[in-house]
């Protein structure tokens, strides 16, 4: 068989990738454990949606567990790829400080979504309101039809439906009683 390479470099070759493939091995260990402890974390507060509709609590209880998931393997796998590329002799610095200028102009430039969509997880986690309670936001009063992602769907006592923003929500002290006569099943836990 004809060498390709000087025995050195194909040593070196072999040492790296072996190097790289036990790094991943370790990653894909690390990433198992967290998402066993993240789903055990998440227990207590999956639970607190018995009362829903079937419909609401599958939707509720799919973001609540993909959103954590899926950041901690996003997270993981790419330290992970920072890792490997340094054992392989690589400068991963330059790729590190532009995926943390990547995120930072992320965060700034779309802020408002963000805390949307961090409100609105944490709307869904610690259940303050559900679907069927009534709360007034911004001078806008209705039953919370839908709790999604990024706005909560209110339905006003006269058939209007508005979306709300979750950031608006950070203020939100308790549920308020239906109004008279509407219908609604008023306040809940």
């Amino acid at each position: 068989m004809e060498q390709w390479l000087w025995p050195g470099v194909q040593r070196w070759l072999v040492f790296r990738g072996l190097a790289g493939v036990l790094v991943a091995l370790f990653f894909e260990v690390l990433i198992w454990w967290a998402r066993r402890r993240c789903l055990r974390w998440l227990q207590p507060y999956l639970a607190r949606d018995e009362a829903w509709a079937p419909s609401h609590r599958i939707r509720r209880r799919e973001y609540l567990q993909k959103v954590p998931l899926s950041l901690l393997r996003w997270g993981l796998e790419g330290l992970a790829l920072l890792v490997i590329l340094e054992v392989w002799g690589m400068d991963a610095t330059p790729l590190a400080l532009w995926a943390g200028l990547i995120l930072v102009a992320a965060g700034v430039g779309l802020k408002d979504l963000w805390l949307d969509l961090m409100q609105g997880y944490l709307l869904l986690l610690e259940a303050p309101i559900a679907p069927g309670s009534w709360v007034e936001v911004d001078s806008f009063t209705g039953q919370v039809e839908e709790i999604t992602p990024r706005v909560t769907w209110l339905k006003a006592p006269d058939g209007r439906r508005c979306g709300v923003g979750n950031r608006k929500f950070r203020c939100l002290a308790q549920a308020i009683p239906s109004p008279e006569g509407s219908g609604g099943q008023g306040e809940q836990p």
